[in-house]
């Protein structure tokens, strides 16, 4: 609160949402996993690229 105003904030609110259980097979969230890092290494060389072609 600001009292010198008399304005009130109201503070924030998170909602914190926590899964019980994830239905997905083990396997398939590996394969995942590894597409992610896949995409992960292939997504930094474009950026970094990017990046560079545009300081030129």
């Amino acid at each position: 609160t600001l009292c010198s105003r008399g304005i009130t904030i109201a503070p924030r609110r998170i909602a914190v949402v926590c899964a019980a259980g994830s239905g997905k097979k083990p396997d398939s969230a590996a394969k995942r996993a590894r597409q992610a890092e896949k995409r992960r290494i292939y997504n930094k060389a474009r950026k970094s690229e990017m990046k560079t072609r545009m300081k030129k």
